[in-house]
């Protein structure tokens, strides 16, 4: 019996003892106006003999349930139990990724030995949390988590000042959260090709209606001579309805300096920032669920993948994409993109060139694909 069913039978069982109390109570009051007696004597003897046999019992069973209930409890896994038997599965053990519990209590639970690798002996079950990582940036994620229902991606900073991308999961009500590290990219002699991306995907994004379509505007700024990201922005929008403060730009610090600088980015402004595998998080957030829409967008998102493979993080999933520049050439439009490297002018052309798209009879986003897929330039 879990602790639960032990405390609803030991308050079922404690309020029918009050209960028989309360009526033997009752029947004595009615004797005492015959204390005068000899018929009132003996049944008012009988009810001090029950009144105390009563509270016996209750005594006795509310010393056997609290046994009962700490029986239980003690029976459940400690929370600094290292290796957590009994509710930690035995393949996590085995995982290439780093996976972290951190109880309620703000302690780490459990750690399989990938995230023991990668954050060090400060992640270690029963430790606090706070030595690895920032607690507090900790808390504000999991209420994220809380609020979407669901796993979110997310940068960390840790406790040496550095920064760690995750994903947090609520595991719900005094279940903790876990914390899921990406795989550390394996240094290799040598670089592999960029990943195909995959066909042009999830016809219910192209059913969608034109004029509520969940969108992210998307701007890649990459170093021409090393093929390297140097910024990343979205903005989003709901057909072509712009939402401004729904804007992210990211500079990338590409690991070589690039030779010059490219849409605005000099290599003095991305010298300083996080390398891709820290930035990507919160970009990769915004797309989820969204038409990307961009100028050379299948450029874009093949930059992207590249990156990612070369960083050892998840592929990139199936997206449905709308390249602007082949939508403005189709209508007649200036199919050159704004300048400089921030996502919310890609957005704003995004808004026009959807907005002259419904006006040209286009109900859905197929139709808008398809009407791009007509542009001269479109392949």
């Amino acid at each position: 019996m879990t602790s639960p069913d032990l405390s609803r039978t030991r308050r079922l069982a404690l309020a029918c003892l009050v209960a028989a109390a309360a009526a033997l109570v009752f029947v004595a009051n009615g004797l005492l106006s015959r204390m005068g007696t000899v018929e009132g004597v003996v049944p008012l003897a009988a009810v001090a003999v029950g009144l105390g046999a009563l509270w016996l019992a209750f005594s006795r069973l509310n010393r056997h349930f609290r046994a009962l209930a700490d029986a239980a409890e003690s029976s459940r896994p400690s929370e600094s139990h290292r290796g957590g038997e009994g509710r930690w599965p035995a393949i996590a053990a085995a995982l290439d990724q780093p996976v972290l519990v951190v109880s309620e209590g703000g302690r780490v639970a459990d750690a399989n030995p990938a995230a023991l690798r990668l954050l060090g002996e400060g992640a270690a079950p029963g430790r606090p949390v706070g030595g690895v990582l920032d607690r507090a940036a900790l808390l504000r994620a999991v209420e994220r988590a809380r609020g979407a229902g669901g796993m979110i991606t997310t940068t960390l900073p840790t406790a040496g000042g550095g920064e760690q991308p995750v994903r947090v999961a609520d595991q719900g009500l005094g279940a903790g959260v876990a914390l899921v590290f990406p795989v550390p990219p394996p240094v290799a002699d040598g670089e592999d090709a960029p990943p195909v991306l995959p066909p042009f995907p999830v016809r219910a994004m192209l059913d969608e209606a034109l004029a509520t379509a969940p969108m992210a505007a998307l701007r890649v700024v990459t170093d021409p001579d090393g093929g390297r990201v140097l910024a990343m922005g979205t903005v989003r929008l709901s057909g072509a309805r712009l939402f401004r403060t729904l804007s992210l730009d990211v500079l990338v610090n590409p690991g070589v300096a690039p030779a010059a600088a490219v849409a605005g980015v000099t290599p003095a402004m991305v010298a300083g920032e996080r390398l891709f595998p820290l930035a990507w998080p919160v970009i990769h957030d915004s797309l989820h669920h969204a038409v990307v829409a961009g100028y050379g967008v299948e450029e874009a998102l093949g930059v992207l993948a590249a990156e990612l493979a070369r960083a050892g993080l998840p592929p990139l999933e199936p997206l449905a994409r709308l390249d602007l520049g082949h939508l403005a050439a189709a209508l007649g439009l200036d199919a050159a993109p704004p300048d400089g490297h921030l996502a919310q002018p890609v957005g704003e052309a995004a808004s026009l060139l959807l907005q002259a798209a419904m006006k040209n009879g286009a109900a859905t986003v197929g139709d808008a694909v398809r009407l791009a897929e007509t542009a001269p330039t479109a392949g």
